[in-house]
């Protein structure tokens, strides 16, 4: 426990987690394309942006959707507003149950109803007695439903009908709320029952304290049995608690009344004395990593005895060495000084988000008991581990055949990555900007960057375009296609789309080539730029970041869709207003002088996990070097021309591991290896070998002795050094 934060703390109550019924009543518009946090659900939440009322309104794109709304009380009427497009012989249901297994139909919506593209006003009455509400898609034979507008009222009764009052909300049966005093002081629950009934009067037959600790509890006013409460009337009473001791304390109110809907109505106390709930005694052990790639791996411990939860802190490239505060509750995205929050969770497995290539992430797990402001952790001794993501996932296979010098080297690229499967344009929400780019920010926010300007944008889970500002741009603009079919998996491929926003990117760059704006700027957004070229042009610029990715796209399409007498080609004429192309000459000095990153590398192994195929020039930026992209043949005389300086080379230049004892291995990114050499601290060269312009090389240094060595590589961009340790 952080002893230090002790006297900052005064008494309070509050409930402490969401009910699983709505009360009614409840409504949702969607607003921030989420579903409220009580009685609400879904198999799949997704987002409708068409037609008719402002967006966004709840979709449903396949048969066996749905969105139900568990009630706590008797329901009165719905009202929603509908809309479908293209809906064929589909079919669409509102229903309700009793017990939200059996359900009845309440109404049913085909073609008639839905085909028209609008909103329409629907008004249902419902079963007094369902407490289940569902909108289900029993049947897709066409286009998507789209929800909006959802309202369900509270029927009105003259029998008597109790509500329960905690801490100024409306209770449900076996809710738990929190209070928290010092010790031998007390604090007042809120505690109120109210006759909703508007003729019958409510008898109360008992109201008692119950529990492990019930003797830390009392009523704070004084009643006599049966209580008398008249229609529309309420009764106030409260919770007294006055803790004798520290730490968590729990008790059940149980009420016993001639209520229609629960004669028998508990709700939960938990106490904490001194304002802090009791310390866990022990933390998590055993911490492990599973299913480790260049973007993903699972995390996973055993939890440990009495505890209601632990808190997740990640930190990227060293050790944690911070700790949470006591009575503070953290989301994920909360920054403890370089920490950053995973969760706070009582899950013992997690998978983190934001992961990328080669790259250590090192995690804290803290026990914790206690919710709010009376949340204890355990600071001392966290348990610990670290885990280094994969460099890379490139099968050994796909490039063994490979010969940049041979002349059918295009098509050769074309059949390891064609065909793929196709994933759709509008799932890149779901599958790319919320899965792969999103990442969890402070506020309970989540964040993308705008992969052209380096901007970040926050946004509400989940993600979806028209709330985000955020667009996904056809790197090789779609006006570039020699033809046309936004169904094609072309249109889709998730290679060639880029996150960007709308507004300060995708608008900006329209169909423009990629080049270096160095006059005439009107437009410089975070690392971009609109201006003109040397040549008097106008171009796009994109972040330095972005530049070797936005190469290797370009590339990656003219050779993946070159198929079939259609020439990818890139245009040397793109419209009448811009009468001019893409130049290769600038892509290609991208593609040596931006290497691919950590990032890059990740998410091409990410997208080779959802279409079954790779950019190769991600894998092998060299490759680009041997392809005329002016018409798609090959070119013997590679990057020669173009400059690379020396600082670039010495990023690039990997040797791994180091320090070492049996085996390195060397590579430069973005070229090939001719030959190397091991220098003593002597100046003497203790071996060499000719490599014949491989892209990585396999060294066996058992023979050498010990000590400190210098290893030289020899490219085609010239020599690149490093030191190495041999153990």
């Amino acid at each position: 426990m952080n002893k230090k934060i002790l006297s900052l703390f005064v008494a309070f109550s509050t409930a402490f987690f969401a009910f699983s019924q709505a009360t009614l009543p409840t409504s949702c518009d969607f607003t921030g394309s989420a579903l409220p946090a009580v009685g609400w659900s879904s198999n799949l939440a997704e987002y409708y942006t068409g037609s008719g009322n402002p967006a966004p309104a709840f979709k449903f794109g396949a048969t066996g959707r749905y969105l139900l709304i568990n009630v706590a009380s008797a329901p009165g009427n719905v009202t929603f507003d509908l809309t479908g497009n293209s809906f064929g012989t589909g079919s669409f249901e509102l229903q309700e149950s009793v017990d939200g297994t059996t359900f009845t139909t309440v109404a049913t919506y085909g073609n008639a109803e839905l085909a028209g593209g609008s909103y329409f006003s629907n008004n249902k009455a419902l079963d007094q007695n369902s407490r289940w509400i569902r909108f289900i898609y029993i049947n897709k034979a066409g286009g998507n439903v789209g929800l909006d507008n959802v309202v369900i009222n509270k029927v009105t009764v003259t029998q008597q009908q109790m509500a329960v009052m905690v801490d100024g909300t409306q209770s449900t049966n076996n809710a738990s709320y929190i209070i928290g005093a010092n010790v031998g002081s007390n604090n007042i629950l809120p505690f109120d029952v109210k006759n909703e009934g508007s003729v019958n009067a409510l008898t109360i037959n008992s109201i008692a304290i119950s529990g492990a600790d019930a003797s830390e509890f009392s009523l704070n006013n004084t009643l006599s049995f049966p209580l008398t409460i008249n229609a529309s009337s309420t009764e106030n009473i409260g919770i007294d608690f006055t803790p004798t001791s520290a730490g968590t304390k729990n008790a059940v109110v149980t009420i016993t009344s001639d209520d229609i809907d629960f004669p028998v109505f508990t709700f939960n106390l938990i106490g904490y004395g001194d304002n802090l709930a009791t310390e866990p005694t022990e933390q998590a052990t055993s911490l492990s990593f599973s299913d480790i790639k260049t973007y993903r791996f699972k995390g996973n411990f055993i939890a440990s005895p009495n505890t209601d939860g632990y808190l997740i802190l990640r930190k990227k490239g060293s050790p944690i060495t911070e700790v949470p505060v006591d009575g503070t509750t953290y989301n994920a995205g909360d920054v403890i000084g370089g920490a950053k929050v995973l969760k706070s969770t009582n899950n013992t497995t997690f998978y983190p988000n934001d992961i990328i290539a080669g790259t250590d992430y090192y995690f804290a797990v803290f026990s914790y008991n206690g919710l709010g402001s009376g949340r204890n952790y355990l600071t001392t001794s966290p348990l610990t581990g670290n885990i280094t993501t994969l460099t890379d996932m490139i099968p050994a296979s796909d490039y063994s055949g490979i010969n940049t010098s041979s002349p059918t080297l295009v098509s050769d690229l074309h059949d390891i990555i064609a065909p793929h499967f196709q994933n759709y344009y509008s799932d890149y929400a779901a599958k790319m900007a919320e899965k792969f780019y999103g990442r969890d920010t402070i506020n309970g926010k989540k964040v993308v960057t705008c992969t052209y300007t380096g901007n970040n944008y926050q946004y509400d889970y989940p993600f979806n375009f028209a709330n985000s500002g955020m667009s996904r741009e056809h790197t090789y603009a779609n006006s570039w296609f020699p033809v046309t079919d936004n169904n094609a998996n072309y249109y889709s491929d998730y290679h060639n789309l880029l996150l960007v926003n709308q507004n300060d990117a995708n608008a900006i760059r329209s169909n423009y080539p990629f080049g270096e704006a160095v006059s005439d700027v009107i437009q410089s957004i975070g690392g971009s730029k609109f201006g003109k070229d040397a040549n008097g042009n106008w171009v796009y610029e994109p972040r330095d970041n972005a530049k070797g990715a936005v190469a290797r796209a370009i590339f990656y399409m003219a050779v993946r869709y070159t198929e079939n007498g259609q020439n990818w080609k890139l245009p040397n004429y793109i419209s009448a207003s811009i009468a001019y192309g893409q130049e290769q000459t600038i892509l290609k000095q991208w593609n040596i002088n931006f290497p691919p990153s950590n990032f890059e590398i990740a998410r091409n192994d990410y997208i080779d996990s959802l279409q079954n195929n790779r950019n190769p020039f991600i894998d092998h930026p060299e490759y680009a070097c041997f392809i005329d992209f002016s018409d798609m043949n090959h070119f013997i005389d590679g990057c020669g021309s173009l400059s690379i300086t020396k600082e670039q080379l010495e990023q690039a230049f990997i040797v791994y591991p180091n320090p070492a004892s049996e085996t390195i291995y060397i590579a430069v990114d973005g070229t090939q290896l001719i030959s190397y050499r091991i220098i003593d601290m002597e100046g003497r060269t203790v071996k060499e070998e000719a490599t014949n312009h491989v892209i990585a090389k396999e060294i066996s240094i058992s023979d050498l002795n010990k000590g400190m060595y210098f290893i030289q590589a020899t490219t085609e961009y010239g020599e690149v050094s490093k030191k190495i340790v041999i153990e």
